[in-house]
């Protein structure tokens, strides 16, 4: 009696794919970024991407669809496709697609634009956890406070300023991060509320994984049928 053996599939790192793809361009290990020469190329790019495996992350895996839709972004904001990839994140299956909040201020840095910080207000640590709507712990402690972050960019002369939220206003607090380190947390708003406000043209829409976490499926349900509905609905079938 025979023994079959199946084999896992090869995974291909990142300079594997690169050079299977004939029509890239150009890749500068120093900045990461592909040049494709036509759409041709990154389709192509994108189904070789997601066989990948372990160097994508769950959601990108066997998805060249999803890839491309990356890989794209990536070419946008001058990133390697991969290691944009690992920055992706997906509350559900069929879902959108959130990046990283760091994401978006290096994609401004890329275009130039530095970002400073500063703080204003007091945070306060309470010995008490914080839990989600369904009772798993988010943090061991919480953080609250008047607390808030200001980013800003001197563009042509002028301070353009986009001031967050306290922590205090702030009601969505579903990463650990906001209670163990909030003024990290504080700068990655206060980044990404920059990007969208001054330079919209480059973030082009995109979401961070906060909002994809919050984002609900508001979609009446359908109403149930009556018994003669059902019926009726099986006869057309």
């Amino acid at each position: 009696m025979s023994t079959e053996t199946q084999q896992a599939p090869a995974v291909m790192g990142p300079m594997q794919v690169a050079k299977l793809v004939e029509d890239v361009k150009s890749f500068d290990p120093g900045v990461g970024s592909y040049s494709f020469t036509d759409l041709g190329a990154v389709v192509k790019f994108a189904d070789l991407m997601s066989k990948a495996g372990e160097m994508l992350p769950p959601h990108l895996r066997q998805k060249p669809a999803l890839c491309m839709a990356v890989t794209m972004r990536a070419t946008h904001w001058g990133f390697d496709p991969f290691a944009l990839a690992m920055e992706t994140y997906q509350a559900k299956e069929g879902g959108p697609i959130g990046y990283q909040a760091k994401v978006f201020t290096a994609a401004l840095a890329r275009a130039g634009v530095r970002l400073r910080y500063r703080y204003e207000g007091a945070v306060k640590m309470l010995d008490k956890a914080v839990t989600s709507s369904n009772g798993k712990q988010i943090a061991a402690r919480t953080a609250t406070g008047d607390r808030k972050c200001i980013a800003y960019a001197v563009i042509d002369g002028e301070t353009l300023e986009y001031e967050t939220l306290t922590l205090d206003q702030t009601t969505i607090k579903n990463s650990p991060l906001w209670h163990n380190d909030p003024d990290q947390q504080l700068a990655y708003v206060a980044g990404r509320g920059w990007a969208r406000r001054y330079r919209s043209d480059l973030i082009m829409g995109a979401h961070s994984d906060d909002e994809v976490r919050e984002m609900r499926d508001v979609t009446p349900p359908e109403p149930a049928l009556s018994p003669l509905q059902m019926k009726a609905q099986r006869a057309r079938q």
